[in-house]
């Protein structure tokens, strides 16, 4: 079966997913986790994307990308080569770290990355590792919730930003937003639509891209 176009264009946020091929732990130590996110940082200039916000569990990682050129796969494909090219090499083995390619999500900026972001920092408190999302050390969590220097260059004041002019007070509204316990579920893999997630005017924009025409 012939795999699905993936919609490349400048300017669009993209939630990211992949898995450990076979299921399988990808990131056994801490030092693991590190080196992927140094990888995650350093290419952002080379290849001129923000990361709002990530995830690194066992077995799974999220991103949430926005990129200035139509470049996701190749963004993907350094970040996910680099990475393991050093996991083998550090372990003595060969062959396949991820399972397959990786899942994408163009996301409708304005109306979900909010949501999106959130999903992200609550995924280590839905698998059970963590009772609360501050308890997790391998997000970008605690990155919008202190000045602290963190282990990748993130959007944080952009997304700050949506919820108060005031830095102080919209980092507590992110965290109350972020730890509220009576908002409907949200999933992005339940909610996206041929790999979008936005309004139907935005949907109807990334069809003409994904057919080749101007947007």
């Amino acid at each position: 079966m012939a795999r699905s176009a993936r919609i490349s264009s400048e300017g669009l946020l993209y939630h990211i997913f992949s898995r450990g091929n076979n299921r399988e732990p990808i990131f056994l130590e801490s030092s693991n986790y590190l080196r992927f996110l140094s990888n995650l940082d350093r290419f952002q200039s080379a290849y001129s994307y923000k990361v709002y916000g990530y995830c690194l569990m066992p077995n799974h990682f999220h991103l949430l990308l926005e990129t200035k050129f139509p470049n996701i796969s190749k963004i993907m494909q350094v970040v996910m080569t680099a990475y393991t090219m050093y996991l083998n090499k550090k372990y003595n083995r060969v062959g396949h770290v991820f399972q397959g390619r990786f899942k994408s999500i163009v996301v409708q900026k304005e109306n979900y990355l909010l949501q999106v972001l959130r999903y992200i920092h609550l995924n280590p408190v839905k698998s059970g590792l963590v009772p609360t999302p501050e308890g997790y050390p391998w997000s970008s969590y605690h990155a919008y919730l202190t000045p602290a220097p963190h282990k990748v260059t993130l959007a944080t004041d952009d997304v700050l930003s949506l919820y108060s002019p005031n830095l102080k007070r919209s980092r507590v509204l992110f965290e109350e937003h972020t730890r509220e316990t009576d908002m409907p579920e949200f999933d992005p893999f339940q909610m996206q639509v041929r790999s979008v997630i936005g309004d139907e005017k935005f949907a109807m924009k990334l069809t003409k891209v994904l057919r080749g025409s101007r947007p």
